[in-house]
């Protein structure tokens, strides 16, 4: 939720507003230096209300649920294929290291040079081609994922600024969805 100097910034200011109204409390001087103590109250007012907002942002949008104790009847089962990737997808939103979600990226074109070569028999650098420009599959969204040619529109820009997903992980859930139609072979 902003960069990290903001937020420190606010922070601090926080601090220093609760630690005045402190003093203010045992000497009542201290808010006539601000205008009188009518302007003091509704100042802290509202440095309490833009905290209160950030705060509430900032765990509206934590990927973190309530935590849930594993039964103590069930036993544990081999990790099914494929966790890891959505392990990490999931992940990948709330980690601002641009380095893991790279890692996911290169992992999945590794998967998809893997998997196009398979079905259409081309070269693995014809492959890799394809990608780069986007031409492996029509979803421009999940081609998207290994080009910087797409750029999102504003409605895809929105979408993520409100929802639970970022254009990152729409681009990989595309992405992944184009690849696990292409193994699957068409509907028939």
């Amino acid at each position: 939720m902003g960069s990290p100097v903001v937020g420190r910034a606010l922070i601090a200011g926080g601090v220093v507003a609760v630690g005045l109204g402190i003093v203010a409390m045992w000497i009542p001087g201290v808010a006539a230096l601000f205008g009188g103590s009518d302007a003091f109250v509704p100042l802290l007012g509202i440095l309490a209300l833009v905290q209160t907002v950030r705060t509430a942002s900032a765990v509206w949008n934590s990927p973190w649920e309530r935590a849930t104790l594993p039964d103590a009847h069930r036993v544990e089962s081999p990790t099914p294929p494929g966790e890891t990737v959505d392990r990490t997808f999931e992940l990948s939103s709330y980690q601002t290291q641009t380095d893991r979600r790279a890692r996911l990226t290169r992992y999945l074109r590794h998967v998809a040079v893997r998997i196009l070569v398979a079905e259409t028999g081309d070269s693995t650098e014809v492959v890799r081609t394809r990608l780069e420009r986007g031409t492996w599959t029509d979803d421009p969204v999940g081609a998207a994922l290994f080009t910087e040619e797409y750029v999102p529109t504003w409605r895809d820009r929105i979408r993520s600024r409100l929802g639970r997903e970022t254009l990152f992980q729409r681009r990989v859930r595309h992405a992944v969805a184009a690849l696990e139609e292409r193994m699957e072979g068409p509907d028939e």
